[in-house]
């Protein structure tokens, strides 16, 4: 199970992953929290050239909540004020609430499914090797 700050950091790690930086975030030290939209709470907001990413951490009580797919469907209708594109809506949910993740969004419109992207939220594994190793593979001239 993962704590609300590690799910919000696994959501920028997917951001920088897309290209974007990040403008906006919730449990930042440099950064403020992003601003509500609508009145919805987000978790991050991003940025690249013109073009906007909204990043949101669904958990097991949001995907169960009958309210979701407005909010969902809010989200991903935004538009930037400037150049009028959508944003993209970034939704990051455990394991366990994949599943029922991927069926609200494929009852949401066509239009609005465009503008989503849905991920996992888990842990990248680091491979580990020990000193000798490091030694061997970093001296190596020929294969």
């Amino acid at each position: 199970m993962l704590s609300e700050r590690e799910k919000v950091e696994l959501l920028i790690e997917k951001f920088w992953e897309l290209g974007y930086l990040t403008v906006s975030r919730k449990y930042g030290k440099y950064l403020k929290d992003p601003q509500p939209i609508g009145k919805y709470e987000v978790e991050a907001i991003g940025k690249i050239g013109s073009k906007y990413i909204i990043g949101i951490v669904l958990n097991e009580k949001d995907v169960q909540n009958p309210n979701i797919l407005s909010k969902l469907r809010f989200l991903a209708t935004r538009k930037s004020r400037i150049t009028n594109k959508n944003a993209v809506l970034l939704i990051g949910v455990e394991n366990s609430n994949y599943l029922k993740a991927l069926n609200l969004i494929n009852s949401l419109e066509e239009t609005i499914k465009r503008n989503i992207i849905l991920f996992e939220l888990k842990k990248t594994e680091e491979k580990t090797l020990n000193k000798k190793d490091k030694l061997f593979n970093s001296n190596r001239l020929f294969f």
